[in-house]
């Protein structure tokens, strides 16, 4: 393996490692979130039920890749790896989230921001814009989706506006995060 091969696997070890463990973050405001929308009873049981198991399951995923990436393989294709499949989990909850709380009504949108930043860990900007065409993907499905299940939530021009704006925001995000990546890599 070539010096730059290795360097670029170390890199990605430190980068799936660290988004690893700040998914632990992640998941603990997530568990407390839960616990106190439960303690008021802001959701229904049958609710509160799935947001456990999706606690649960992403914890189990989460000490799955942070066990994982701690293992020094020297294979960046093995990183990259780990890398999206924590994407995946991410954006499972925020699409999840997005399609609990009501669809365009949801301010769950900024979960998507967590995949998009971890995409830039990547170094590439094909990653990170097909990251964002599969959260925008995932939002509007899922708004859709919820419009379609319970039309009385809004009008339709209302559903696409947000749908358009978020997706906007959602590309806006990537390019910002594109510029900073390449600013760090001319630097390197």
């Amino acid at each position: 393996m070539s010096p730059k091969e290795k360097n670029e696997s170390a890199r990605l070890q430190k980068g799936s490692l660290r988004t690893a463990q700040i998914g632990f973050l992640f998941l603990a405001i997530y568990f407390f979130t839960t616990l106190i929308f439960g303690a008021w009873q802001l959701l229904t049981p049958d609710m509160l039920q799935k947001r456990w198991i999706i606690t649960l399951v992403a914890l189990s995923i989460n000490t799955t890749l942070w066990y994982f990436s701690r293992k020094p393989r020297l294979v960046p294709l093995y990183y990259r790896g780990i890398i999206f499949l924590q994407m995946c989990m991410y954006l499972a909850i925020a699409t999840f989230s997005i399609y609990t709380e009501r669809g365009m009504a949801s301010n769950a949108v900024i979960l998507y921001a967590i995949p998009l930043t971890i995409a830039a860990l990547s170094y590439s900007a094909q990653a990170l814009f097909a990251s964002a065409t599969i959260c925008a993907i995932s939002y509007a499905s899922a708004t859709i989706l919820y419009f379609k299940q319970f039309p009385s939530e809004g009008y339709k021009v209302e559903l696409y506006g947000s749908i358009v704006f978020y997706i906007g925001i959602l590309y806006l995000l990537s390019t910002l995060l594109w510029i900073i990546v390449r600013a760090r890599n001319a630097r390197t």
